[in-house]
């Protein structure tokens, strides 16, 4: 495969990955902003104030009505993360030495925050979150990724990529609350440019 197919891939992946972040965070988004630089030991600050439409609760049932046989049915769709959830993500990002090596002593706000799940949003994964940068910045290193999330065991895979990323204004971030794990940290910004080894 060329470099130049193995860019359009990769930038492709962040796009698709930015459209479904949106898709999820669109129920619950931050309401202000954390401004602090990163450190593997760095607490999330306890201003933080969450905007919650629907409500706090880690999952909202939605009632749907099947038109056959007049019968219906109750799936639990998972629509948002609680306040534990949400400081459990941030505290993990700002301890994850991943993140701390890329971008070292610069520093980010958290512009949105929702639950990751699988593609039919019935299992909640962990957390995406979309880090904003202080500025734009130019970045290399190894950048952990997942694969998209599907219905069924296992839900994603993970991988590593080396590469350098110029302009770089936002990471995308997924966070395993269950295992406490940052297992993806994805580069973008408008004017993003990716250089493979």
């Amino acid at each position: 495969m060329t470099k130049h197919r193995l860019v359009v891939l990769r930038v492709l992946a962040v796009v698709v990955f930015l459209v479904g972040l949106a898709l999820t965070i669109i129920p619950g988004t931050i309401a202000s902003t954390v401004n602090a630089p990163f450190s593997p030991t760095a607490k999330p600050p306890s201003n933080l104030i969450w905007v919650e439409p629907v409500s706090s609760t880690s999952a909202s049932t939605i009632n749907a009505s099947a038109s056959s046989n007049s019968a219906t049915s109750t799936t639990s769709v998972v629509t948002s993360l609680s306040d534990t959830q949400r400081t459990e993500a941030t505290t993990l990002l700002a301890r994850d030495p991943t993140l701390h090596q890329l971008l070292g002593s610069n520093t980010y706000t958290i512009a949105a925050i929702g639950p990751w799940t699988t593609t039919d949003s019935t299992v909640l994964l962990g957390a995406a979150v979309n880090l904003q940068l202080s500025k734009p910045l130019d970045l290399s290193g190894p950048w952990p990724y997942t694969t998209s999330a599907s219905n069924s065991p296992p839900y994603y895979s993970t991988g590593t990529a080396t590469y350098s990323a110029t302009n770089v204004t936002e990471i995308d971030a997924r966070v395993v609350l269950s295992s406490e794990k940052v297992v993806s940290l994805q580069p973008w910004g408008p004017a993003i440019s990716i250089k493979t080894s």
